[in-house]
């Protein structure tokens, strides 16, 4: 059995049982991803609407124009006569216009499935990158596909998975020194910037510490390259995009963030409130970089990083907390290098009570600022991870 298992029929047989696979999921995703009763909750269908338009030449951030894009892919449920904005920069319409140009079904489907692989590959990448045990690399796909705000990001097509392979391919750029790529990846992490504010923040510090300016340039090259491929089909895509965020800012929502219980009983429409956690981070990341800046190890740091800004950030939503993958895969493993103890026990315990909660209020169709606690809670979950791991 050993033997035919190193065998190139094996290889064979197990790329033909994978793309049979991936075949079945293709062909099921055109129908499901197409359903009335799916498209209600739908949120790709306006990052598919939104690439179709620039495409096309015309505003992607015109409500009038978007709305008739959605009901052509089926979205009729949602919010009967208003579409959905697209608030992303304009920099990310060449990835939106790639899916924009195909059929909708198809786009969907691919984009299920891209963001399917990118949630396994990121998670194996961190077993890796922080030396979690071979025989354990089942651990980080439970965990990437049993972590509810990760379920929810592929439920409702969320560009959360790009964000993921964003923040790795920054720690790997960063660590190994390679400005272009990371540069890039900076770029990437400006698709929803304020889930990571304080990662450019420290970034920034770092690089001027060093006196290091290719990162800077490669990314502002980076972001110029993307814009002009945007306004190549749409040349007026920068100016839209000024125009609706000035005009319809997205400050109406209550968002799952420490800013909205400020706002929930100080005033709702007292938008700058929202702030005052994001400049406590601020003040907070720059006395720790201070206090470690010759010692800095990204590898390290990175994680507690990525957890304090989706704690203080003015602006997220559930899905978004998939990004909390990292620091909590780190923590588990660094407790399965050896033996488990009772205090490893009882923190994998606490983190799947923790998820079936989220799921359970999930399941009750609570809106999104009843998640309120979950990031607050998961954070008290990793500091308790890290004392009992003795990570530092």
């Amino acid at each position: 059995m050993s033997h035919f298992r190193q065998s190139r029929a094996y290889r064979v047989l197990l790329w033909l049982i994978l793309s049979l696979g991936l075949l079945l999921v293709l062909r099921q995703s055109l129908v499901v991803f197409v359903s009335p009763k799916f498209l209600a909750n739908d949120d790709f269908v306006q990052y598919w609407a939104a690439g179709r338009l620039n495409f096309q030449g015309n505003n992607p951030y015109d409500p009038e124009l978007l709305r008739p894009l959605q009901h052509e892919a089926g979205r009729t449920e949602y919010i009967p006569g208003v579409a959905t904005i697209v608030w992303n920069p304009p920099w990310t319409m060449p990835l939106l216009m790639f899916f924009g140009a195909l059929p909708y079904p198809v786009a969907r489907a691919l984009w299920f499935m891209g963001s399917f692989a990118l949630l396994a590959g990121c998670g194996m990448w961190i077993w890796s990158w922080y030396a979690g045990a071979p025989r354990l690399r089942w651990v980080p796909l439970v965990l990437s596909f049993t972590f509810m705000p990760a379920l929810l990001m592929l439920r409702v097509g969320q560009i959360g998975a790009f964000m993921f392979a964003g923040v790795l391919g920054f720690l790997s750029s960063v660590t190994k020194r390679q400005w272009l790529q990371l540069g890039a990846w900076v770029i990437l992490l400006s698709v929803k910037p304020q889930l990571v504010f304080l990662l450019p923040v420290v970034l920034l510090l770092w690089l001027v510490e060093r006196r290091q300016l290719k990162p800077i340039l490669g990314g502002a090259l980076i972001l110029l390259g993307a814009l002009g491929v945007a306004s190549i089909f749409n040349p007026q895509v920068t100016q839209q995009y000024l125009h609706a965020f000035s005009t319809q800012p997205p400050v109406a929502w209550a968002t799952p963030t420490l800013g909205s219980v400020l706002r929930w009983f100080l005033g709702h429409e007292k938008f700058w409130l929202s702030l005052i956690p994001a400049l406590a981070g601020l003040a907070w990341v720059s006395l720790y970089w201070w206090r470690r800046r010759n010692t800095w190890d990204w590898i390290t740091e990175t994680p507690l990083l990525i957890f304090v800004s989706l704690l203080t950030t003015p602006y997220v939503w559930t899905y978004d907390l998939l990004l909390l993958l990292l620091p909590i895969s780190v923590v588990v493993v660094h407790h399965l290098r050896s033996a488990l103890t009772r205090e490893s026990k009882w923190l994998f315990i606490a983190l799947g009570v923790l998820n079936a909660l989220m799921l359970i209020v999930q399941l009750q169709g609570l809106e999104d600022f009843w998640f309120v606690w979950v990031a607050p809670v998961l954070f008290v979950w990793y500091l308790w991870g890290r004392s009992q791991a003795t990570i530092t």
